[in-house]
């Protein structure tokens, strides 16, 4: 067995042995850390000490820090807000129930706004978009499924509320990002209300719409797709 074959097979196996909870535990020390280092390999390595977790099994589990840790927390936030989402007055209505969560979702990575703002930063640039774009998608999916929507995937609505809905997340993180804080809310109250009216768009406009932001997320595999 060659040598490198031998530390990718380590790497393995390290990673089997740690799992999900020794990310979550890392990347909560990493962001103590990411306020001077970023989040890197040296943020890893001092969240490793804190945790008491080998680099080598921590490097198998975020082979890419600077990505890998980024990625793993968006995972993170993403649980905490269908958490979150249980804790709402079911007899809200749908408008209120997603702007609780969009609110709580801004709150969150207010906890960690130096870590939030270079991560944002670093998603601007091109290369990274993708990853963006997917996080971003994910992170809409989970608030319509937090507060139960039941749309059938076949359906071109399951995508363009989505859609609609990655907006709203996009430039409520933008409107924060200016450290306009105190009017964020009042913020995230008029895009939804602006998404109510995008809402009422007719089928033949939303595929067009569906068409267009497919082109950012090849990963959705969305009616049209399917037809094509």
């Amino acid at each position: 067995m060659k040598k490198n074959d031998k530390i990718n097979k380590k790497n393995q196996d390290n990673s089997n042995t740690y799992g999900k909870k020794e990310k979550d535990k890392l990347v909560k020390s990493c962001l103590k850390h990411a306020v001077f280092d970023g989040f890197s390999s040296e943020s890893l390595k001092k969240a490793c000490k804190d945790c008491k977790i080998d680099y080598a099994n921590a490097n198998a589990l975020f082979p890419n820090p600077e990505k890998d840790i980024q990625v793993h927390w968006a995972i993170m936030l993403d649980e905490g807000t269908l958490e979150y989402a249980k804790k709402i007055n079911k007899s809200k209505k749908v408008r209120d129930k997603i702007s609780c969560l969009v609110k709580h979702r801004i709150k969150e990575i207010d906890k960690h706004k130096v870590c939030a703002k270079d991560v944002l930063g670093q998603a601007l640039l091109p290369y990274n978009t993708p990853t963006f774009m997917h996080q971003l998608w994910d992170t809409a999916d989970n608030m319509w499924i937090g507060i139960g929507d039941k749309t059938p995937h076949s359906d071109t609505n399951y995508y363009t509320k989505r859609i609609i809905l990655c907006g709203v997340i996009a430039s409520s993180i933008m409107f924060w990002v200016s450290d306009k804080g105190n009017e964020v809310d009042e913020f995230i109250d008029r895009r939804i209300n602006d998404a109510l009216k995008l809402g009422k768009i007719k089928k033949p406009e939303s595929l067009k719409i569906l068409k267009q932001f497919s082109k950012f997320m090849p990963h959705i595999n969305h009616p049209l797709k399917m037809r094509d």
